[in-house]
């Protein structure tokens, strides 16, 4: 997300696909774990990893700009941030 290849609408989409297929592969290694304790764990490993760049903090260290990309990319992120807010909340 942070790279901007795939915006924060599409990690459900992302989740749905590698959280079970975890759980999946930890089942033929021999270990059963409930697969709300894995959501859980890879939410605390997304929010400790991310959380604190999420918000790209690069740009404000120049002069003031006000050009369309950096507003986009201030935009997509603090939706980032938002969402891993949400995750570490919950």
């Amino acid at each position: 997300m942070e790279s901007g290849e795939i915006g924060v609408n599409d990690i459900a989409e992302v989740e749905a696909t590698i959280l079970p297929a975890y759980v999946a592969g930890l089942a033929r290694e021999g270990l059963s774990i409930d697969p709300a304790v894995v959501r859980r764990a890879y939410d605390v490993g997304l929010v400790l990893r991310c959380a604190f760049t999420a918000l790209p903090l690069e740009p404000l260290a120049g002069p003031p700009r006000s050009d369309p990309a950096t507003s986009a990319l201030f935009v997509r992120r603090a939706k980032w941030a938002r969402l891993l807010i949400d995750r570490g909340l919950s």
